[in-house]
């Protein structure tokens, strides 16, 4: 159980992964923004600005890892959810 638990998590944390993860994300940002183009200043934590920091943050994780970055380094210099 243990080596299939590595495993998954190995494959869930490759660079190719966390690439996918920031397009993903990326995508999501801009249909959400181009359904709700008109964002007053006051909302200026809409959804979609949230949403467009993941990309960033996942797309430095990914090519940190080709460089050979651990996820528990890059979890320590980059917090999830940033």
């Amino acid at each position: 159980m243990r080596l299939t638990a590595n495993h998954d998590e190995a494959k869930r944390t490759s660079p190719l992964a966390l690439w996918r993860y920031a397009h993903d994300y990326l995508r999501a940002a801009q249909a959400h923004a181009g359904r709700h183009h008109r964002i007053a200043c006051r909302e200026s934590q809409a959804p979609y600005h949230v949403a467009s920091d993941e990309p960033a943050s996942f797309t430095v994780k990914a090519y940190l890892r080709t460089k050979g970055a651990t996820m528990a380094e890059l979890d320590h210099v980059i917090p999830a959810g940033r």
